[in-house]
């Protein structure tokens, strides 16, 4: 018996309701997973984990038979591939709603964060169709507790989802594990424990074997545990070291972003001779960079004080919305970013 494979990467052109058939059948699926450093795996999915993965978030939202999903993210993504296969579940048809500014309504919705930014601050018609929809679920990227609030008193019911690639996708909701998902934490570090679980890296075996011991994966990610609720603090690559002292990014952003809400803020750290990584720190309106410095100095230590400030119209991301540090270190290298002086 052949085992039919599906290799998302393959079938960004595809027709939707060609790619969902073949999900239908498959028994692997293979999505290319990679963090903001850039760095890709091929992670192996089989069906088990899928089918396993679809259940769990159907009955959370307890969807019933003949209920519709909308599809707003890249079926090359773990994420978009998700929202077919819930749809298969439910011997419904995927309302594409990608590249339109006409949306059909469906009962479920999945997002990234960015998608809620755009529906409250400029797109109507985005924030009615997710208005309009039961439950919409957000992931792939932090969410602000501020974006969140502003989401849900614009009438979004939203749900906050945790998980990655290896998941196969979200598999806490809330803050709560889906059922038979267990989650430890150690030394800070994020591990997993799921019926979701993929199979391994294609191209990576090695990183994998690395990463998953006795059926417990180490995520990339930090957080707290308490009363079996989950805090996702940052990832492990948001603390940088810069002379030997330890700074935490997400810290410098969430800080930064609760008084200058009109501005987009995103440190990070590049290679130093001097200092081994030097804190910089990228923003999408011109600021002035003392007053930065005296509001971060009101709160933190010295060594989180950024020492290269950049402006760039637009953060870069990826498609599902996470920060791609390749591309502005690729543009702080080329010299084609905008640097502001103190």
């Amino acid at each position: 018996m052949v085992m039919q494979r599906v290799k998302l990467d393959e079938c960004g052109s595809w027709q939707i309701p060609q790619l969902q058939e073949h999900l239908a059948q498959a028994d692997e699926i293979v999505v290319s997973s990679s963090g903001s450093g850039g760095f890709i795996k091929q992670v192996l999915i089989e069906k088990a984990a899928f089918t396993s993965a679809t259940d769990l978030a159907n009955q959370f939202l307890d969807a019933k038979t003949g209920q519709t999903w909308s599809l707003l993210l890249p079926t090359t993504h773990i994420a978009g591939a998700n929202v077919l296969l819930r749809a298969n579940a439910l011997n419904t048809k995927v309302i594409d709603n990608r590249n339109t500014d006409k949306y059909k309504d469906a009962d479920f919705v999945s997002v990234v964060p960015t998608q809620i930014h755009q529906a409250i601050s400029n797109n109507k018609n985005l924030l009615q169709h997710l208005k309009n929809a039961q439950r919409v679920l957000v992931g792939a990227a932090a969410l602000s507790l501020d974006l969140a609030s502003k989401a849900k008193n614009q009438g979004i019911n939203l749900v906050t989802t945790y998980g990655m690639s290896e998941t196969c996708g979200g598999i806490v909701y809330d803050g709560s594990p889906l059922p038979n998902v267990k989650i430890e934490i150690r030394s800070d570090i994020i591990y997993l424990n799921t019926p979701t679980l993929a199979s391994g890296y294609i191209n990576q075996p090695e990183l994998w074997r690395s990463a998953c011991i006795d059926g417990w994966f180490k995520t990339n990610d930090l957080g707290n545990l308490k009363n079996n609720r989950l805090t996702v603090i940052g990832r492990n690559d948001d603390l940088i070291i810069s002379g030997g002292e330890k700074i935490s990014t997400i810290e410098i952003d969430n800080f930064l972003t609760e008084k200058y809400t009109h501005c987009e803020f995103k440190s990070f750290g590049i290679t130093d001779s001097k200092w081994g990584q030097v804190l910089c720190l990228a923003m999408d309106k011109k600021l002035q960079v003392s007053d930065l410095l005296d509001f971060l100095s009101s709160t933190f230590p010295k060594h989180y004080l950024p020492k290269r400030f950049f402006y760039i119209s637009e953060i870069p991301k990826t498609a599902l919305g996470k920060f791609d540090r390749n591309l502005i270190e690729n543009l702080i290298s080329k010299k084609e970013l905008l640097e502001i002086f103190k």
